[in-house]
């Protein structure tokens, strides 16, 4: 039996001699300072088994975040399933290459580091919209240049922050020339140059 269960057992069955004995209300008032004490110290112990248990099961993760949300994401070379926002389960102490890829957008790479001490890591990834330069050129220049009914500008003609769905067909016109229509094949270019050489 332990120490505090003698102690209890003791002050329960009144078998402290007679020179400890205390009187009536006195052995009340031990009794409760005895049992708070013994509460005290179970409830001390629960709480460092609990927390010791909490530490012990932490896990290592990276939680990848995207604005906007819905990305691709890419952990060291391999795709995960679920989009943005998504965790991926690592090790303290791991190193991983993260892409993220949003159709439309400017991709986000970074390599980061899980700390020593584990637990969860954010990764945010800022994905711009993705812009494309279109430049038309014409022989002889001068030309109109159109999407559909839409005077775009004349060559030589240079557009910037353009979205690459934007802008798919174009049509250079000169008077006296043949028109020349163009189906523009951006294929992951961020810059485009036409040249249209003009016939009669």
């Amino acid at each position: 039996m332990s120490f505090t269960k003698q102690m209890q057992a003791m002050v329960e069955l009144d078998e402290l001699p007679p020179q400890y004995r205390l009187a009536s209300p006195r052995r009340a008032l031990l009794r409760a300072l005895l049992v708070a004490l013994l509460v005290g110290a179970a409830v001390i112990t629960t709480v460092v088994i609990i927390r010791g248990s909490e530490q012990a099961t932490v896990e290592t993760s990276l939680l990848i975040e995207s604005t906007p949300s819905g990305a691709t994401v890419a952990v060291d070379g391999q795709e995960l399933v679920e989009p943005t926002p998504t965790r991926f389960v690592t090790a303290p102490g791991a190193r991983h290459e993260i892409v993220v890829t949003l159709a439309g957008h400017k991709p986000f790479k970074d390599a980061v580091v899980v700390p020593d001490a584990g637990g969860q890591l954010r990764v945010l990834a800022f994905l711009p919209a993705a812009t494309v330069r279109l430049r038309v050129l014409s022989t002889p220049s001068g030309a109109d240049v159109y999407e559909g009914d839409q005077l775009l500008g004349r060559t030589p003609l240079d557009l910037r922050e353009l979205s690459p769905d934007a802008i798919r067909t174009i049509d250079v016109r000169l008077k006296g020339y043949l028109p020349e229509p163009r189906t523009l094949d951006w294929g992951g270019r961020d810059e485009l140059t036409v040249d249209v050489k003009l016939r009669k």
